[in-house]
């Protein structure tokens, strides 16, 4: 693959490719993270070539539970609007069956493994995401678990 795959660095936002230049692009449950969603969705279609097609993951927040929140900015609770709102064609968006008990299940083995975390990851690295447990099992900040695949029209 040497020859075929290169490695860039960039944000959802700015992702410093060519316009036009990618056939298809996905991500897995990190889009909910990125502060401004319909930023990263219209550079996600500036950088699809027409018929390209995004594909993503993706937890749909309640904008009322993660208000404040600073790792939740720009809490959507369906990303339909914003993908109609830059230009895709939506082909699928299906709730993932039984999301809230794997989110529930995950980040409570999260939770009952701090300490095997922290020996294994460090301190810091493991504070992190068990933060991110425990806000996410007290807060149930999601509202869905989306599977959906976008097209740019062409």
């Amino acid at each position: 693959m040497s020859g075929r795959a290169t490695f860039r660095q960039g944000t959802f936002e700015a992702t410093g490719l060519e316009t036009a230049s990618v056939d298809a692009v996905m991500t897995v449950d990190a889009l909910h993270y990125t502060p401004d969603k319909t930023r990263a969705l219209a550079e996600i279609a500036r950088v699809l070539r027409p018929g390209g097609r995004f594909a993503f993951v993706a937890f749909e927040l309640d904008p009322e539970r993660v208000a404040g929140l600073p790792y939740w900015e720009d809490a959507v609770p369906d990303y339909r609007p914003r993908l109609e709102q830059v230009g895709f064609d939506i082909v699928r968006y299906d709730q993932i069956p039984d999301w809230r008990h794997h989110v529930a299940a995950g980040f409570g083995a999260i939770l009952a493994q701090r300490e095997a975390l922290e020996a294994e990851l460090g301190e810091a690295a493991a504070a992190a995401l068990i933060m991110e447990a425990a806000v996410t099992t007290e807060l149930k900040p999601y509202c869905g678990h989306v599977l959906a695949v976008a097209t740019r029209p062409g």
